[in-house]
């Protein structure tokens, strides 16, 4: 049996047809998803998935579990991209405590709100949404669109650059650094994964491609570049806002265990706090209130989504209940003899077995 045979073994049972014409409907439905086990629950959001555009928004109970959740739905949505959005923060007001890599990947999400096409698929952790970002509108206000055929100097793109605190080196490497050659200038923005190369025909863009910037050589032209400073940065820290405020209203909320997600964001925002009042320059920085979300605040902005719970318990006294019948697989610890036995079993009860492995040895023994 290949995975494809799996899904649709999987997506055919009346537990998700049932969620699918709850999500369906209009307003803001609430589901919760009874006895799961396991990472069927991938199997059943990427059904979903393909199923209802907008956009998706995966929260787990931490980054480990964030992470396998990710690389699951990948493995099960092949080429739908999915992205993770991380905390810049291991420590609240400690910039050396930043993490430059995921700076860029919470750039990126932001940015891809604007360009959405059909659906948007993000898999995050309670400490991420607990971090306020950049508003809407100063987002838009701070960033440099350049496109083909613009009418743009060298200078101007330079002080626009150094305005955004950007740096400017001989080669760039990573995100926030710039280079000048003449006519052809090299941009690593917080935006995109890979530099970008734009070369000028006098004051006119001439073309834009990106980059590896250890070869030097280029993959693919683009027509259109967006320029997004560090969104973290000071620059940028006059106006902020819960990421929440960035979800349209076609946004579905997958959260496994409510309480928990909102007690972790509680959490990050007392812990801010205790942080900032032991800060000798407190003064200078920016309360914790206007960086990070607060447990009851998260719980309002969550209300006006259609939310599919799992986990524990449900949040939601009125979301509709559908019982996924399953219960967890018994710990073999290499005993086959037990193994033979409870497959054996499996069938005189009327089930079908199927065993999964991820390697071609795992089949062989």
């Amino acid at each position: 049996m290949k995975l494809e045979d799996l899904k649709v073994r999987l997506n055919k049972i009346p537990q998700v047809e049932d969620l699918l014409s709850l999500l369906s409907a209009d307003g803001d439905r609430k589901a919760y998803l009874k006895s799961q086990v396991g990472s069927s629950m991938a199997f059943y959001a990427e059904r979903v998935i393909q199923e209802l555009n907008g956009v998706h928004l995966f929260v787990l109970n931490d980054k480990e579990e964030a992470a396998y959740f990710q690389n699951d739905l990948e493995n099960l949505i092949g080429e739908q991209k999915t992205q993770f959005y991380p905390a810049s923060y291991r420590f609240p007001y400690q910039e050396d405590h930043k993490d430059r890599s995921n700076v860029l990947m919470r750039a990126e999400v932001l940015k891809d709100f604007n360009h959405r096409k059909t659906r948007q698929v993000i898999v995050t952790y309670p400490e991420a949404l607990a971090e306020k970002v950049v508003t809407k509108k100063h987002l838009k206000k701070n960033t440099l669109d350049i496109k083909v055929g613009d009418e743009l100097s060298v200078d101007f793109v330079n002080e626009v650059l150094f305005e955004y605190e950007f740096e400017r080196v001989d080669f760039v490497y990573r995100p926030g650094q710039f280079s000048v050659r003449g006519g052809i200038l090299d941009i690593f923005s917080y935006s995109y994964e890979e530099p970008y190369r734009i070369e000028f025909f006098g004051e006119e863009v001439d073309s834009i491609r990106n980059f590896d910037p250890v070869t030097q050589l280029s993959s693919r032209k683009v027509t259109r570049l967006e320029v997004i400073p560090n969104v973290e940065e000071r620059i940028l820290r006059e106006e902020r806002a819960s990421f929440m405020e960035y979800l349209p209203e076609d946004t579905i909320l997958w959260l496994k265990n409510f309480e928990i997600t909102a007690q972790k964001i509680g959490d990050e925002y007392e812990k801010a706090k205790t942080i900032y009042n032991k800060l000798a320059n407190s003064e200078v920085q920016l309360a914790p209130s206007e960086l990070y979300l607060t447990e009851n605040g998260f719980k309002d902005s969550a209300i006006p989504f259609k939310v599919v719970e799992w986990g524990i318990k449900k949040h939601f006294a009125g979301a509709t209940v559908i019982d996924l019948n399953q219960l967890p697989q018994q710990n073999f610890n290499k005993d086959f003899v037990l193994l033979s036995t409870v497959l054996s079993k499996n069938i005189k009860d009327g089930y079908e077995n199927i065993v999964a492995a991820s390697s071609a040895r795992q089949v062989e023994r």
